[in-house]
Order: C-alpha cells, then structure tokens, then sequence
C-alpha cells in the first residue's frame, strides 16, 4: 500500500509539541511506557519509531530510505515482512486503531465522525462518515484515504467506533440519531447530541436517553405511589 502524504503531516512532525502529543497517543495504545513520547524529542528517532511499528507509510519516502538502510530497521522491516506474508500479524486493537490514525493524520485526516441510528436495542451504523480534514479539498477522498489507513492497519473502517461507542442504542423504542466524533491525534471520543426523529415525538414519554422503557418507568412510579 502507498499513501499520498499530505504537507500538514511533513509541516507537523517538524513540531516537537506535535510529535510529543501524538507521542503520548502511542505510547497509550502500544502500552510502551515512554517510547514514542522519548523518540518525539528528535525528529528522525520519531519516524524511525513509526517504522518500526508498522507505520512506514506515514514517512517521507527519502527520511525512510535512509532509516531502513540501517541494519536494525531494515532487519525489523524484513521480520515484519515475512511475518504479514505469514499472516501472522499483531491483533492488538490499541495498536491498530493508533496505525489507522497516523496513516490518516499523514494523509491529512484530523478527526472522522460516525452517524448511526439508536433506539431500538441497537446500533444501526450509517455508512457515510464525516471527516474533518487539514484542506477542505481533501474531504472528497478522504473516505477513501480512511478506508487505505485501515486496511494497512488491519482494521475494518467502523472499528474505531465500535471500540469507543459506549450507546448500546437502547431507548424508549423511539429511533434516535446520534454521533461519535473521534480525534485522530489524541484518540479522544466525544458522543454528540441525540436527534429524535419528529415522527417518534409524540410516541415519547420523556426526552432524554434511558435504557428503561416508558411501561418500566410508570410501573416504578406507581408502586412507589403514596
């Protein structure tokens, strides 16, 4: 797989507080102590840490010709080799959540928000997703830039949002939509606002989310009845 490699990315890891910051999100997700964030001090100990992880595509082709050329790259990148032919490959879900992040983040992809349907005891995901991106032109392909990021990192395009969704979609049996926006720096989640369909208005009994239902909260109210 090759990635076009956006100029936000070759700006960025210039910036040490950049590389610091998406430092602290590896070393998180590889459970690598201090690593990434010790590495983010030289610019090339960084990127040298990126392939070694699996995250060559996100190094500029000439700094990566000359860290693989380095016999222990080069021997760490033919073990890798061998072993993705093999089909032995990590499963880690931190560790392949964090390689679809930077490979999107080098492609210029800063966040992706997923839309679904709740409501009715589960989780109808929408297969468009929103993206926000370094340049606004950037948003016409960045579904297929994401879906390339995930498939280096062994990881379906919803896999992201099924590991930090925490909406079972259970309710009042009124459909809802809602969201999930992730940050692709720090791997931060925030859950947006649910948006009750108008035809289920009148159906509700309440307007926020429960996992109890209308029938379940007017028993509960009835028995605790003077």
């Amino acid at each position: 797989m090759s990635i076009t490699i956006h100029h936000y990315w070759l700006d960025k890891i210039n910036d040490y507080a950049f590389r610091a910051e998406l430092g602290q999100t590896l070393d998180t997700q590889f459970s690598s102590d201090t690593m990434f964030t010790d590495a983010a001090k030289d610019k090339d100990d960084f990127l040298r840490q990126l392939i070694l992880h699996g995250m060559a595509e996100a190094v500029p082709a000439d700094v990566r010709s000359a860290l693989e050329s380095e016999d222990a790259v080069n021997a760490s990148v033919q073990r890798r080799r061998l072993c993705s032919l093999a089909g032995d490959t990590a499963s880690d879900a931190g560790m392949q959540m964090a390689t679809a992040a930077v490979l999107a983040l080098a492609q210029g992809i800063l966040s992706i928000r997923y839309v679904y349907i709740g409501g009715t005891d589960e989780i109808d995901l929408e297969q468009d997703c929103e993206f926000d991106c370094a340049d606004p032109s950037l948003k016409l392909g960045a579904w297929n830039a994401w879906c390339e990021a995930c498939s280096a990192a062994r990881i379906g395009e919803d896999g992201i949002f099924w590991i930090m969704n925490s909406d079972s979609g259970a309710g009042s049996g009124s459909l809802y939509n809602g969201s999930l926006t992730v940050d692709l720096l720090t791997l931060q989640s925030e859950e947006g606002e649910y948006e009750f369909h108008e035809d289920d208005e009148d159906e509700r009994s309440y307007e926020t989310y429960s996992d109890e239902s209308p029938d379940d909260i007017t028993e509960q109210t009835t028995d605790n009845a003077p």
